[in-house]
């Protein structure tokens, strides 16, 4: 192949808090994120909890969790009410609702419960989040802990702080933003046919 059909690329380049988070918002895809932005500002009852998981679960789950057969969101409908009467104020309230509500499940899930509640306070954690923090931390890729209780404590007393640090921005842009710079993170990992293409 001769020279002229290599193609050079410098990703490493510095830049502020804003500007990242404008960069990489923008690189955020689903096709379904109107169905979040529908349903997340609504009062809670069964059809926007149901259409919520529905939009964060995989594209397996869907089916029963709209149909009203799946049981982990079964179960967050059920307690509704119950969960709406305890403290969810504090990383210390939050915390005492992953270890003490729902037990048994993913953690994941359980978080995202908090975040249905009250998604001002609490954002969507994942692999791709904490891949993206993690990166900025330390300028490694690391990858999240595999165990629910490892989980829970980054979720309380590294992903929230780090989150918060940040500052409000309107229509979940921090969280698209760090969700698609970890998606990317990820991509030098796979083989070359599975890379998404570079930004630019």
């Amino acid at each position: 192949m001769g020279e002229d059909k290599i193609k050079y690329y410098i990703l490493k380049q510095e830049a502020e808090p804003t500007n990242f988070v404008d960069f990489w918002a923008k690189r955020y895809n689903d096709r379904s994120e109107p169905t979040y932005r529908e349903y997340i500002k609504r009062p809670l009852t069964q059809e926007s909890i149901r259409k919520l998981f529905a939009w964060k679960a995989m594209r397996i789950n869907r089916k029963s969790i709209e149909s009203g057969r799946h049981p982990f969101v079964e179960n967050v409908i059920t307690s509704l009410d119950r969960f709406r009467s305890l403290p969810l104020n504090t990383p210390k309230d939050a915390n005492n609702f992953l270890t003490n509500e729902l037990k048994g499940k993913g953690m994941i899930w359980k978080i995202f419960t908090l975040h249905v509640m009250l998604p001002d306070s609490y954002p969507i954690f994942d692999q791709n989040v904490y891949r993206a923090m993690r990166f900025l931390q330390t300028d490694t890729i690391k990858e999240i802990p595999s165990k629910n209780s490892e989980k829970q404590t980054s979720y309380i007393t590294e992903y929230l702080p780090f989150y918060h640090a940040h500052g409000y921005y309107t229509d979940r842009k921090l969280d698209k933003a760090l969700f698609s710079f970890g998606q990317f993170l990820k991509s030098p990992l796979k083989g070359p046919e599975e890379r998404p293409k570079l930004p630019g």
